[in-house]
C-alpha cells in the first residue's frame, strides 16, 4: 500500500512506503486481538480501525497541498463508503500475529 502525495515543490509525485499497518477491533471479544502480520486488513464497519504508518522522511521541509490514499479491496463488490483520518500521538508496534490471536506485549490492539 502506498500513500501518494502531490507537492508543488516537486515536478514528480511522491510515493511514501508503508512501514506498518494493522486492523484494530473495537468489538468486545476482539479488543485484545492483533493482526499486524496478516497479509490483508479486516474492514468491518465502525468496529475496526485501520492504522497505517508511512516513512515520511521525504516530506521533510516540503509543503504538501494534497494527498491521496489508495486502497484496494480484495472482493470486487467491496465498497469503502466512509473514511476518517487522524494521527496516533505515540509510537506503536504493528504486531506479529497473522490471524485473530491475542496481541503480544507491546503489539497494537484496542
Amino acid at each position: 500500500m502506498t500513500l501518494w502525495l502531490f507537492s508543488p515543490a516537486r515536478a514528480a509525485d511522491l510515493t511514501l512506503p508503508l512501514t506498518a499497518d494493522n486492523s484494530i477491533s473495537a468489538y468486545p471479544s476482539e479488543q485484545s486481538d492483533n493482526m499486524g502480520a496478516a497479509p490483508r486488513l479486516k474492514m468491518k464497519g465502525i468496529e475496526n480501525i485501520i492504522i497505517f504508518n508511512f516513512d515520511a522522511d521525504q516530506l521533510r521541509n516540503q509543503l504538501v497541498t494534497r494527498a491521496t490514499l489508495r486502497i484496494k479491496g480484495t472482493a470486487k463488490n467491496m465498497m469503502v463508503r466512509k473514511v476518517g483520518l487522524s494521527t496516533i500521538a505515540t509510537d506503536w508496534s504493528e504486531g506479529r500475529q497473522a490471524n485473530e490471536a491475542k496481541a503480544a506485549q507491546g503489539d497494537s490492539c484496542f
